[in-house]
C-alpha cells in the first residue's frame, strides 16, 4: 500500500520585509506605503520623540525670552482682532 500524504499544501508566505531600525521582520502592512524601510512602530516612536523635543525647545525659548514672547503674542492677538489674518513679510510674488 502507498502512504497517503494528508498534509495540506503550504500557503505562500506573506510578503514581509525587515525594519532598518529595530531589525524585526514584519509584514508589509506594518510599513507605511511610501518606500519606507522603517516599520510603523519605529516611525511613530521617532515622531513622538521629535515632537517632545520640539515642545521642550519651544518651552525653553519662551521661558528664556518671556518678555519678547508676550509682546509678540499681544501683537498677534491685536492683529487678529482687527481682521488681519495674513502673515507679514510676503507679497503676491512670494513663492
Amino acid at each position: 500500500m502507498h502512504e497517503q500524504d494528508n498534509a495540506l499544501p503550504a500557503e505562500p508566505p506573506s510578503p514581509s520585509k525587515q525594519c532598518s531600525r529595530c531589525g524585526a521582520t514584519k509584514l508589509i502592512s506594518a510599513f507605511y506605503s511610501n518606500p519606507s524601510t522603517v516599520c510603523k512602530d519605529c516611525h511613530n516612536k521617532a515622531s513622538r520623540f521629535t515632537g517632545a523635543c520640539r515642545r521642550a525647545a519651544i518651552a525653553r525659548l519662551v521661558s528664556t525670552h518671556i518678555a519678547e514672547y508676550r509682546a509678540l503674542l499681544a501683537a498677534e492677538r491685536e492683529r487678529r482682532q482687527h481682521g488681519q489674518h495674513t502673515m507679514p513679510g510676503g507679497g503676491s510674488d512670494v513663492a
